[in-house]
């Protein structure tokens, strides 16, 4: 599910945690987003104008709404539980203080829940792409569908990025961080 090594051609490895964790947070999230409403506006009017007579369209359309429930949901608990633990360890380091190790126990539980959570929409997304049969727009569409499937393209290279920035990158080195001495 996810990457083994780096596709892109930003060498985001090399970037500090407090970095990878603000590119997260802004720009990152800010992308899906962005596109997340694009995509829904799309849907709901195509749907609108060519609804019953694709079925397929309809599953599509509850299946990517729970995909971004729960990317919503994903980014929230990033917002809420994930960055503020992540600044609290990154602070005393910074300052040549002792890190408060209780503070990893937190950050380990809310790391994996993070990455259920990120198997979860990589599944869900897998199952979108089959149902779009491989980003290829549905038979008898218009320009619409077409406009659709390329924001869908974008979404999922965007959501292939935060796993690969998540779970390849930020959750390893703040996990090591426990184990740094000062």
């Amino acid at each position: 599910m996810f990457l083994v090594s780096n596709p892109y051609k930003i060498a985001y490895d090399s970037w500090p945690i407090d970095w990878l964790t603000n590119y997260i947070e802004k720009k990152q999230r800010r992308s899906i987003i962005e596109t997340t409403k694009a995509i829904r506006q799309k849907l709901g009017l195509i749907y609108s104008i060519h609804g019953s007579f694709n079925s397929g369209l309809l599953q599509f359309e509850m299946l990517f709404n729970e995909s971004v429930t729960g990317l919503l949901a994903h980014m929230k608990k990033e917002e809420e539980a994930f960055f503020p633990l992540v600044r609290e360890i990154i602070h005393p380091r910074e300052i040549h203080r002792r890190m408060n190790r209780k503070l990893f126990d937190k950050i380990e539980v809310v790391i994996q829940s993070l990455n259920n959570e990120l198997k979860i929409e990589s599944q869900r997304l897998k199952l979108i792409a089959q149902l779009k049969h491989n980003r290829e727009p549905f038979e008898g569409t218009c320009r619409i569908h077409e406009a659709l499937f390329d924001l869908l393209k974008d979404f999922q290279e965007d959501f292939e990025l935060h796993v690969y920035l998540q779970c390849k990158l930020l959750f390893p080195k703040v996990i090591a961080m426990k184990y740094d001495e000062i």
